[in-house]
């Protein structure tokens, strides 16, 4: 009884120290998955966007469109779906697909960014390639413009 006892505990401690680590790794500098605010430069122009990096690899980008009254904010949708995969240390490959209309002739954009976190994993910069590309794959149109995120992080209520 007291083997079963002594193995539980162990059993217990080694659940609760993973656990912590999972935890404790979740926000540092080697990962990417959290919610960002995005400046992006591009032709120009410079815009903001929303961008969440989950933990199985996937990418979902919010963008502004519209105006709402007199010209203050706008609406926001589901601009992007993409992948992201690690490339190295601090890292990353990313690659996000937007449709710019409903029209099924519209051709498909897709922006493909080389990501690298800071060393506090609570920002990133890099410079990006955005494409609209036909049906068959082949490039359109091609411009390359650098982006910056900061994480956004829980903001507990008091």
């Amino acid at each position: 009884m007291k083997t079963h006892l002594r193995l539980l505990c162990i059993c217990a401690l080694v659940l609760s120290a993973v656990a912590a680590s999972q935890a404790q790794s979740a926000h540092n500098d080697k990962n990417l998955p959290g919610t960002f605010v995005v400046t992006v430069n591009f032709e120009g122009t410079t815009f903001k966007v929303l961008e969440n990096f989950s933990r199985d690899g996937r990418s979902t980008v919010l963008l502004p469109f519209g105006s709402g009254p007199s010209g203050v904010g706008g609406d926001t949708r589901v601009g992007g779906l993409g992948e992201w995969v690690r490339t190295g240390p601090r890292e990353f490959a990313v690659t996000v697909f937007f449709f710019d209309s409903q029209d099924v002739a519209a051709p498909l954009q897709r922006s493909r960014l080389k990501l690298t976190l800071d060393e506090t994993g609570d920002a990133f910069s890099g410079p990006f390639r955005y494409q609209v590309i036909d049906i068959d794959g082949n490039v359109i149109f091609s411009g390359d413009g650098t982006f910056e995120g900061k994480r956004l992080g829980v903001v507990p209520l008091d």
